[in-house]
């Protein structure tokens, strides 16, 4: 009979009773856990430029949201230089076609 049908045939206390567990020693196992423990506390010590690299995504989106931004109110600076001129040009044409009409370029805020 085999040592599988021994305690295929004994209650569970009586197997539990006879079960020997030998484990291994690993007689480093302490000098790699601290070796682990030190790894992770180096890795967790991250530079300026390794911080910056790991933010790339994060800053490139936050770059283009603000050239964006930039693009926007610079456009619409110009289209409101652009009216002002155009409205003045209309007025001065205005002028030279009529001198007796009286035109007023509309006040400037």
């Amino acid at each position: 009979m085999s040592r599988n049908e021994e305690m295929n045939n004994r209650s569970l206390p009586e197997t539990l009773a006879v079960w020997e567990v030998t484990p291994t020693c690993n007689p480093q196992f302490r000098a790699e856990v601290w070796s682990r423990i030190e790894q992770a506390r180096n890795a967790e010590r991250l530079s300026f430029g390794r911080w910056l690299l790991g933010q790339g995504r994060s800053l490139l989106t936050a770059g283009v949201a603000c050239v964006a931004l930039a693009v926007g109110t610079a456009a619409l600076v110009a289209h409101v230089r652009n009216t002002r001129v155009r409205e003045a040009g209309v007025a001065a044409y205005l002028q030279t076609i009529d001198p007796h009409l009286r035109v007023q370029p509309e006040p400037t805020s």
